[in-house]
């Protein structure tokens, strides 16, 4: 048995040696063979193609998100002023709280007003939701 496990390698490196590979070579057998020039800008190109069509997706994606989160800001900056005012007992104003519980119901209000502005797929939705 010892005999035929040795001659096993030798076998094998023979054959390598009659088609023309070193043994240095065998450890390079299952790695995919190195690609063109061609084949590597066809690739850029393809990558550079991709970028371009979801880029505006990206685009309206942070505009819509930064647009809801200045609509946050501006909505409910009032009631945390008006809400520490009251803490500090600085002044009193039963309008001006009123007026900041309103802006932060606003707030919850607009934001599906402004994805439906701004995203074709939503408004989609939308009005399939609201014809059944």
């Amino acid at each position: 048995m010892g005999a035929k496990s040795a001659e096993k390698p030798r076998l094998e490196l023979r054959r390598k040696e009659r088609e023309g590979q070193s043994e240095s070579d065998s450890e390079f057998e299952d790695l995919p063979p190195p690609r063109t020039e061609m084949e590597h800008s066809r690739r850029e190109a393809e990558l550079r193609a991709w970028k371009m069509r979801h880029r505006p997706r990206e685009v309206a994606l942070a505009k819509t998100t930064l647009l809801l989160g200045v609509v946050f800001l501006i909505c409910w900056l009032p009631y945390l002023v008006v809400t520490y005012v009251k803490a500090y007992a600085l002044v009193s104003s039963a309008a001006g709280t009123l007026t900041a519980l309103v802006l932060v119901h606003l707030s919850t209000a607009v934001n599906p007003y402004i994805c439906v502005l701004h995203s074709n797929k939503y408004r989609r939705h939308c009005r399939k939701a609201l014809s059944c």
